[in-house]
């Protein structure tokens, strides 16, 4: 047989083999045969489109994945995003459960089961992580591992927040940059039917991390500030408030400055003198004026010192309201308590808007004033392959 395998073809032949369980072997050669010397093999068609179509009258199987639809699997903390996500998807997302357990004790190796894994073939899958702690990393990695070898024909792995981005480069000799290693093991995620499985991140710290990946995998980088602008339009047609967008640090300009079109924009920063790190204004202080509601955006907050030291410049310099929004809110040790209005906090935020990608923070935070969660559910069910052209604001 004269046929010219591409790199296309060798899914299609991966695919094949899983059937070698319920076909025999010359039904199998025969159906590769067809779908090799097929007319649709020099169209528009993937390979595993073009083997749906080849075997249309030769199986009554169906796969979740000729339809639109993908399975969506995640890690114990993120099941309500998981759950939100499925419920706004328009049937375009169902839920996947993992059984979660340990050997012997609590804090024993993970014993991880995936019911009806073997259904997984020929399905798009989708896994959204929580690394929030390192004590959950081994076993999300050993699930992710596990879903592409079960024969899923697309695997998109969600990471909502990226734990060791800041450590993104070392400073002196004997640092080590965790950023880059977490990046080298999520690059060995096995391949699907399809090819290499899909990294999504939202907001990583600095962009040149995309970098730390290796080729056996594809990285896409996500924005969560269609969030933010979301809920600003819902609250300036209520109040008719002038919002001003301001960003901490000349890195929060370059990463975000372009997502706020037709907003007046203000830039701190922050100059060393000797052990202090004093904030100023470096450009747009005529916007802070009376009236104006400045909101501070960054990626993400640890300590939160900076966002305070910016808000007391802005305040002192006229505006009349301030509030700030973070993708990742971090708060070690309970830090987030420090803009709680119950605690009397040296200023006082207007509001102070977060996502869930570090589900145990936002859980607690969004109890108390002046904290308020914008899910990252809402944007899952765009990362689909055949739905991201409707939401091109989330670029």
């Amino acid at each position: 047989m004269k046929a010219r395998l591409v790199a296309g073809d060798l899914a299609v032949t991966a695919g094949l083999l899983s059937f070698a369980e319920t076909k025999d072997a010359a039904d199998c050669l025969e159906t590769l045969q067809m779908a090799l010397r097929s007319p649709s093999r020099v169209s528009d068609a993937t390979p595993m489109e073009s083997l749906s179509r080849d075997m249309s009258g030769r199986s009554q199987r169906s796969y979740p994945g000729d339809s639109g639809v993908s399975t969506v699997f995640f890690a114990p903390e993120m099941r309500k995003v998981a759950e939100d996500a499925v419920a706004q998807s328009q049937g375009h997302l169902v839920l996947g459960e993992i059984n979660w357990a340990r050997f012997d004790t609590t804090n024993g190796w993970p014993n991880l089961f995936i019911p009806n894994a073997s259904d997984l073939q020929f399905h798009d899958v989708m896994f959204i992580c929580c690394f929030h702690s390192p004590l959950v990393v081994f076993e999300q990695l050993s699930a992710l591992y596990a879903l592409a070898r079960y024969g899923a024909r697309s695997l998109k792995i969600v990471v909502p927040f990226f734990p060791t981005g800041t450590m993104e480069r070392i400073d002196r000799v004997g640092e080590v940059a965790t950023a880059a290693t977490l990046a080298s093991i999520l690059s060995i995620v096995p391949h699907c039917l399809s090819g290499p499985a899909q990294l999504v991140f939202f907001d990583i710290h600095a962009l040149q991390e995309q970098f730390y990946f290796t080729d056996n995998v594809i990285v896409q980088l996500k924005n969560c500030t269609h969030l933010l602008k979301q809920r600003l339009r819902e609250i300036q047609a209520k109040t008719y408030e002038k919002v001003v967008i301001c960003f901490p640090d000349d890195g929060a300009y370059k990463r975000f400055h372009t997502n706020f079109p037709g907003f007046e924009i203000v830039v701190c920063q922050k100059i060393r003198q000797g052990k202090e790190r004093i904030v100023s204004i470096r450009d747009g202080k005529e916007f802070l004026t009376k009236g104006v509601h400045v909101i501070i955006v960054d990626d993400l907050v640890k300590s939160g010192g900076t966002l305070i030291e910016c808000a007391k410049v802005i305040l002192t310099e006229g505006a009349s309201f301030v509030s700030c929004y973070v993708t990742h809110a971090v708060f070690p040790n309970g830090e987030w308590t420090r803009f709680w209005h119950k605690s009397d906090p040296v200023v006082k935020f207007s509001n102070f808007w977060i996502t869930d990608s570090v589900p145990p923070v936002a859980e607690q935070a969004k109890q108390h004033t002046p904290f308020e969660v914008l899910s990252v559910a809402t944007l899952i069910p765009y990362l689909r392959r055949d739905y991201w052209a409707d939401f091109k604001a989330f670029d």
